[in-house]
C-alpha cells in the first residue's frame, strides 16, 4: 500500500509542527506540502497531488473555507482525496452555515459532505 500524501495548511507555525511531528513516525504517511495561506493550498494540491488535506478554516489571507470551496468548485479532485477540517468551537459554527449555503444553492452535492 502506498504512504497517505498530506498537505497541511494551517497558518500557525506551531500547530503544523506539532502535527507534523505527530505524523512523521507512522511509516504510511508522508507529508509531502506545508502552508499557512489558503492560495498556496490550492496550488499545493494541483502540483504536489496530496490524498489528504488538513485544512484550517480561519487562515488569515484566503481561509480554509474558501480554498476548499475553490477546491471542490473548480478544481477536480480525484476521488480518493479527502479535505478534513482543523477547526475550534467558534469556527464549527462557521463552517456549518457556510456548508448550508452551498447545499440551498446547489453549488456542493451533499454526498461530497461528510461530518466525524
Amino acid at each position: 500500500m502506498s504512504a497517505i500524501r498530506i498537505l497541511l495548511a494551517d497558518d500557525h507555525h506551531l500547530v503544523r509542527a506539532g502535527i507534523r511531528s505527530l505524523l512523521e513516525g507512522l511509516s504510511d504517511i508522508e507529508v509531502v506540502a506545508e502552508t499557512g495561506d489558503g492560495r498556496e493550498a490550492i496550488e499545493l494540491v494541483r502540483t504536489r497531488g496530496p490524498n489528504l488535506v488538513l485544512m484550517d478554516i480561519t487562515m488569515g489571507g484566503m481561509n480554509g473555507l474558501d480554498a476548499t470551496a475553490h477546491l471542490l468548485i473548480k478544481i477536480t479532485l480525484p476521488p480518493s482525496a479527502k479535505i478534513f477540517f482543523i477547526v475550534g468551537m467558534v469556527a464549527v459554527i462557521r463552517l456549518s452555515s457556510v456548508i448550508l449555503k452551498f447545499l440551498s444553492r446547489g453549488t456542493l452535492k451533499s454526498t461530497r459532505i461528510r461530518a466525524f
